[in-house]
């Protein structure tokens, strides 16, 4: 049972680590433009 909290915790840290680091792109570029 830790062990799938544990990949499921892994899994959503991922996923809005790279929803920031999208966002971040995305407003970098926008400035740009």
């Amino acid at each position: 049972m830790t062990e799938y909290l544990l990949s499921v915790f892994k899994v959503t840290y991922q996923m809005i680590y790279d929803a920031i680091k999208n966002a971040i792109n995305w407003r970098r570029a926008y400035r740009i433009t």
